[in-house]
């Protein structure tokens, strides 16, 4: 008796959010709020496109809700994500934006500790704990299985299940981790490591569910965002080459 009231409750659940949904979807107002879900801080940084998207559209307001997972989005708890992902789920609409590379990289205080150039197996590394980013890559390859295969046991200075905190541990002088190509390019104290090679690029993408793609807030949102996005990345991924060829 316990499991179908428990049941009948969750169906009861989906019906309301399915309702509440249709009736987002049928909202033609262009004020209003956005729930949106985005990557951790230090991957990228969202929150001057934010402000621009303000002064442009000041009748819309924003709340960023933490944590990245579609299921937010599928779930009808947020209006839009800003995810990284390889293949969306056929309920949700948008584009994607261009891919995020990340490189081995550290601060010049960390490298300032070597006379030479280190190899792979001098590096103390700082990195995301294995469930969560196992979590986040769905099983594909991670910065952590890459040097277990090169190293068997690499030194791990630091783990934690914050990508913010393993790019602030990085900056720090902590070790070296794998930060976004962005965030090594707007930093002039990060150094990519010539002894690795390894350098994961991930799709990002911004998506909606499909009864929202109608709502004109959210049509702005997601239009406004993509295009300031798409040029980002893009700029960033030559900037990097252009350093780098340097």
């Amino acid at each position: 008796a316990g499991k179908t009231l428990f049941e009948r409750a969750l169906s009861i659940e989906a019906e309301m959010r399915m309702m509440e949904a249709e009736a987002r979807g049928n909202d033609d107002s262009s004020s209003g709020r956005i729930r949106v879900t985005q990557p951790p801080l230090g991957a990228i940084d969202f929150y001057d496109i934010y402000v621009d998207f303000r002064h442009q559209h000041p009748k819309i307001g924003l709340e960023i809700i933490p944590g990245p997972w579609l299921h937010n989005l599928n779930s009808q708890e947020v209006d839009v994500s800003i995810v990284f992902c390889e293949q969306p789920d056929e309920l949700l609409v948008g584009r994607e934006l261009g891919q995020i590379k990340f490189n081995a990289c550290a601060s010049e205080s960390y490298l300032a500790r070597f006379t030479q150039q280190p190899a792979l197996g001098d590096i103390e590394w700082v990195l995301q704990d294995k469930s969560t980013a196992e979590q986040s890559r769905g099983g594909k390859q991670t910065p952590r299985r890459f040097l277990e295969q090169q190293l068997g046991q690499p030194r791990i200075a630091m783990e934690t299940s914050s990508y913010s905190d393993v790019v602030a541990a990085v900056k720090a002088g902590l070790g070296a981790g794998f930060l976004s190509h962005l965030a090594l390019a707007a930093d002039p104290n990060l150094t990519a490591l010539d002894c690795c090679h390894y350098g994961p690029e991930r799709p990002l993408w911004i998506l909606t569910h499909r009864d929202l793609r109608s709502v004109p807030r959210i049509q702005t949102f997601v239009r406004f965002v993509a295009e300031r996005l798409t040029t980002r990345l893009a700029r960033g991924t030559s900037n990097l080459a252009m350093e780098r060829k340097a």
